[in-house]
Protein backbone atom coordinates (compact mmCIF):
# COMPACT_ATOMS: atom_id res chain seq x y z
CA UNK A 1 0.00 0.00 0.00
CA UNK A 2 1.24 3.13 -0.96
CA UNK A 3 0.51 5.99 1.24
CA UNK A 4 -1.41 9.06 -0.53
CA UNK A 5 -0.33 12.41 -0.86
CA UNK A 6 -1.77 14.63 1.80
CA UNK A 7 -5.19 16.93 0.85
CA UNK A 8 -4.82 19.40 3.31
CA UNK A 9 -3.04 20.20 6.52
CA UNK A 10 -2.73 18.29 9.21
CA UNK A 11 -4.02 19.09 12.80
CA UNK A 12 -1.75 21.95 14.24
CA UNK A 13 -0.60 23.20 17.47
CA UNK A 14 -2.95 25.93 18.88
CA UNK A 15 -1.28 29.29 18.32
CA UNK A 16 -2.67 30.59 21.93
CA UNK A 17 0.40 32.06 23.79
CA UNK A 18 -0.39 30.82 26.76
CA UNK A 19 -0.52 27.22 25.15
CA UNK A 20 2.48 28.25 23.29
CA UNK A 21 4.18 28.25 26.27
CA UNK A 22 3.43 24.92 27.86
CA UNK A 23 4.70 23.57 24.20
CA UNK A 24 8.47 24.99 25.18
CA UNK A 25 8.05 23.66 28.52
CA UNK A 26 7.12 20.33 27.21
CA UNK A 27 9.70 20.13 25.38
CA UNK A 28 12.19 20.96 27.61
CA UNK A 29 11.06 18.20 29.97
CA UNK A 30 11.84 15.71 27.33
CA UNK A 31 14.81 16.47 26.35
CA UNK A 32 14.06 16.71 22.75
CA UNK A 33 14.48 19.23 19.95
CA UNK A 34 14.23 23.42 20.74
CA UNK A 35 10.65 22.96 19.98
CA UNK A 36 7.88 20.35 20.05
CA UNK A 37 7.57 21.60 16.11
CA UNK A 38 10.85 20.43 15.63
CA UNK A 39 9.90 16.99 17.92
CA UNK A 40 6.64 16.67 15.00
CA UNK A 41 9.22 17.23 12.20
CA UNK A 42 11.35 14.35 13.51
CA UNK A 43 8.44 12.15 13.72
CA UNK A 44 8.13 12.37 9.96
CA UNK A 45 11.24 10.10 9.93
CA UNK A 46 11.27 7.90 13.02
CA UNK A 47 8.79 6.66 16.00
CA UNK A 48 8.39 8.73 18.78
CA UNK A 49 9.99 7.56 22.46
CA UNK A 50 7.67 6.24 24.93
CA UNK A 51 8.76 9.69 27.20
CA UNK A 52 7.89 12.00 23.95
CA UNK A 53 4.15 10.36 23.74
CA UNK A 54 3.32 10.70 27.04
CA UNK A 55 4.29 14.54 27.40
CA UNK A 56 2.49 15.14 24.42
CA UNK A 57 -0.84 12.62 25.63
CA UNK A 58 -0.44 14.72 28.85
CA UNK A 59 -0.27 17.99 26.94
CA UNK A 60 -3.13 17.07 24.67
CA UNK A 61 -5.15 20.53 25.38
CA UNK A 62 -1.80 22.13 23.95
CA UNK A 63 -3.37 20.54 20.59
CA UNK A 64 -6.29 20.39 18.50
CA UNK A 65 -7.98 17.20 18.93
CA UNK A 66 -9.34 16.16 15.51
CA UNK A 67 -12.86 15.94 15.00
CA UNK A 68 -12.79 13.00 12.29
CA UNK A 69 -10.35 10.44 11.29
CA UNK A 70 -8.18 11.58 7.69
CA UNK A 71 -9.21 9.95 4.86
CA UNK A 72 -5.41 7.89 3.85
CA UNK A 73 -3.21 9.99 5.67
CA UNK A 74 0.52 10.02 4.18
CA UNK A 75 3.50 8.49 6.04
CA UNK A 76 4.63 10.93 8.99
CA UNK A 77 0.98 12.52 9.89
CA UNK A 78 -0.13 12.81 13.68
CA UNK A 79 -3.11 12.82 15.23
CA UNK A 80 -5.11 13.11 18.33
CA UNK A 81 -8.23 11.73 18.96
CA UNK A 82 -10.48 11.76 21.60
CA UNK A 83 -12.23 8.20 22.19
CA UNK A 84 -14.84 8.84 24.29
CA UNK A 85 -15.92 11.02 21.27
CA UNK A 86 -15.20 9.32 18.09
CA UNK A 87 -15.28 5.75 18.51
CA UNK A 88 -14.10 5.10 15.06
CA UNK A 89 -11.15 6.77 14.45
CA UNK A 90 -9.12 4.43 12.76
CA UNK A 91 -11.59 4.63 9.62
CA UNK A 92 -8.72 5.98 7.61
CA UNK A 93 -8.96 4.28 4.49
CA UNK A 94 -5.92 2.51 4.26
CA UNK A 95 -6.23 -1.14 3.88
CA UNK A 96 -4.56 -2.78 6.37
CA UNK A 97 -3.55 -6.68 7.29
CA UNK A 98 -6.34 -8.60 8.29
CA UNK A 99 -6.94 -11.42 10.55
CA UNK A 100 -8.12 -15.06 9.60
CA UNK A 101 -11.51 -14.28 9.35
CA UNK A 102 -10.66 -11.50 6.74
CA UNK A 103 -12.58 -8.75 8.74
CA UNK A 104 -10.68 -7.80 11.49
CA UNK A 105 -7.98 -6.06 11.53
CA UNK A 106 -4.65 -7.44 12.76
CA UNK A 107 -2.99 -5.37 15.19
CA UNK A 108 -0.68 -6.15 17.33
CA UNK A 109 -0.27 -4.60 20.97
CA UNK A 110 2.75 -3.80 23.54
CA UNK A 111 2.97 -2.15 26.41
CA UNK A 112 5.81 0.35 26.23
CA UNK A 113 7.86 1.29 29.29
CA UNK A 114 9.16 4.85 30.72
CA UNK A 115 11.47 4.87 33.44
CA UNK A 116 11.02 1.00 33.79
CA UNK A 117 7.04 1.51 34.01
CA UNK A 118 4.30 1.15 32.10
CA UNK A 119 3.02 3.94 30.98
CA UNK A 120 1.22 3.44 27.56
CA UNK A 121 -0.42 0.96 25.33
CA UNK A 122 0.55 0.51 21.54
CA UNK A 123 -1.64 -1.31 19.05
CA UNK A 124 -0.07 -1.42 15.72
CA UNK A 125 -0.80 -2.56 12.15
CA UNK A 126 0.96 -3.29 8.56
CA UNK A 127 -0.06 -2.55 5.49
CA UNK A 128 -1.68 -4.96 3.53
CA UNK A 129 -0.05 -4.31 -0.13
CA UNK A 130 3.26 -2.82 1.80
CA UNK A 131 4.06 -4.00 4.89
CA UNK A 132 6.57 -1.37 5.44
CA UNK A 133 3.86 1.02 6.13
CA UNK A 134 2.38 0.70 9.79
CA UNK A 135 -0.10 2.58 12.13
CA UNK A 136 0.31 2.72 15.69
CA UNK A 137 -1.90 3.84 18.37
CA UNK A 138 -1.06 4.74 21.32
CA UNK A 139 -2.69 5.67 24.94
CA UNK A 140 -1.67 5.90 28.13
CA UNK A 141 -2.47 3.36 31.15
CA UNK A 142 -2.92 6.39 33.69
CA UNK A 143 -7.13 6.52 33.24
CA UNK A 144 -6.85 10.33 33.38
CA UNK A 145 -5.63 10.79 30.09
CA UNK A 146 -6.46 7.17 28.75
CA UNK A 147 -9.63 8.46 26.15
CA UNK A 148 -7.10 10.42 24.45
CA UNK A 149 -5.12 8.70 21.34
CA UNK A 150 -2.14 9.52 19.36
CA UNK A 151 -2.13 7.56 16.07
CA UNK A 152 1.56 7.85 14.11
CA UNK A 153 1.29 6.46 10.30
CA UNK A 154 5.09 5.64 9.17
CA UNK A 155 6.46 3.82 6.34
CA UNK A 156 9.95 2.30 7.58
CA UNK A 157 13.02 0.79 5.97
CA UNK A 158 12.83 -3.22 5.36
CA UNK A 159 14.62 -4.12 8.04
CA UNK A 160 13.33 -1.28 10.88
CA UNK A 161 10.13 -2.56 10.29
CA UNK A 162 9.50 -4.70 12.97
CA UNK A 163 8.60 -2.48 16.26
CA UNK A 164 10.13 -4.89 18.58
CA UNK A 165 13.62 -4.00 17.06
CA UNK A 166 13.62 -0.35 16.03
CA UNK A 167 16.54 1.32 17.85
CA UNK A 168 13.84 3.40 19.07
CA UNK A 169 11.74 1.13 20.51
CA UNK A 170 14.37 0.21 23.53
CA UNK A 171 12.03 1.03 26.06
CA UNK A 172 9.45 -1.15 24.72
CA UNK A 173 7.67 -4.33 27.20
CA UNK A 174 7.98 -7.14 25.38
CA UNK A 175 4.99 -8.47 25.34
CA UNK A 176 3.41 -8.56 21.94
CA UNK A 177 -0.06 -10.08 21.05
CA UNK A 178 -1.92 -11.19 18.01
CA UNK A 179 -5.19 -9.15 19.49
CA UNK A 180 -5.70 -6.14 21.34
CA UNK A 181 -8.39 -7.22 22.74
CA UNK A 182 -6.79 -9.95 24.51
CA UNK A 183 -4.27 -7.64 26.24
CA UNK A 184 -3.91 -8.12 29.97
CA UNK A 185 -2.48 -4.34 30.31
CA UNK A 186 -6.03 -3.07 32.33
CA UNK A 187 -6.16 -3.94 35.73
CA UNK A 188 -8.91 -6.32 36.63
CA UNK A 189 -11.35 -3.76 36.84
CA UNK A 190 -10.98 -2.78 33.59
CA UNK A 191 -10.51 -6.38 31.96
CA UNK A 192 -11.66 -6.02 28.27
CA UNK A 193 -14.09 -9.19 27.51
CA UNK A 194 -13.64 -10.85 23.82
CA UNK A 195 -13.97 -9.97 20.74
CA UNK A 196 -16.84 -12.43 19.84
CA UNK A 197 -18.82 -10.76 22.64
CA UNK A 198 -19.07 -7.73 20.66
CA UNK A 199 -19.17 -9.27 17.26
CA UNK A 200 -23.00 -9.80 17.68
CA UNK A 201 -24.30 -6.12 18.09
CA UNK A 202 -22.10 -4.68 14.96
CA UNK A 203 -24.30 -4.35 12.01
CA UNK A 204 -21.42 -3.28 9.42
CA UNK A 205 -18.09 -4.62 7.80
CA UNK A 206 -16.67 -1.89 9.54
CA UNK A 207 -17.48 -2.12 12.94
CA UNK A 208 -17.01 -6.10 12.77
CA UNK A 209 -13.53 -4.98 11.15
CA UNK A 210 -12.97 -2.77 14.20
CA UNK A 211 -14.24 -4.58 17.16
CA UNK A 212 -11.78 -3.54 19.91
CA UNK A 213 -10.73 -2.16 23.40
CA UNK A 214 -12.57 1.29 22.24
CA UNK A 215 -16.24 -0.28 22.62
CA UNK A 216 -15.49 -1.66 26.03
CA UNK A 217 -14.23 1.68 27.29
CA UNK A 218 -17.16 3.73 26.04
CA UNK A 219 -19.28 1.20 28.38
CA UNK A 220 -17.25 1.87 31.45
CA UNK A 221 -19.03 5.57 30.94
CA UNK A 222 -22.07 5.21 29.00
CA UNK A 223 -23.58 8.27 30.10
CA UNK A 224 -20.64 11.03 30.15
CA UNK A 225 -19.54 12.09 26.95
CA UNK A 226 -16.44 14.60 25.84
CA UNK A 227 -18.62 17.66 23.86
CA UNK A 228 -14.83 18.99 21.37
CA UNK A 229 -15.54 22.30 20.27
CA UNK A 230 -13.92 22.39 16.75
CA UNK A 231 -13.83 25.58 13.87
CA UNK A 232 -14.66 23.74 10.61
CA UNK A 233 -11.14 25.25 9.72
CA UNK A 234 -9.31 23.28 12.57
CA UNK A 235 -6.57 21.73 10.75
CA UNK A 236 -6.57 17.55 11.12
CA UNK A 237 -3.24 16.37 12.22
CA UNK A 238 -0.02 16.70 14.38
CA UNK A 239 2.05 16.30 11.20
CA UNK A 240 5.18 17.37 9.68
CA UNK A 241 2.61 19.28 6.84
CA UNK A 242 1.12 21.38 8.96
CA UNK A 243 0.55 25.04 8.62
CA UNK A 244 0.11 27.23 11.77
CA UNK A 245 -2.76 29.09 12.22
CA UNK A 246 -2.94 32.93 11.58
Amino acid sequence: MTPSSPSSSPVTPSTDPHLQSRRRRLSDSVHSPHSIEELLLEAQHRWLRPTEICEILRNYRSFHIAPEPANRPPSGSLFLFDRKVLRYFRKDGHNWRKKRDGKTVKEAHERLKAESVDVLHCYYAHGEDNENFQRRTYWMLEESFMHIVLVHYLEVKGSKGSSSHSRDDNEMAHTQMDSPVCSSSFSSQNQLPSQATDAGSFNSAYKAEYEDADSVYLKRDPIQQIVVKQDPDTALSLGYSMKMEP
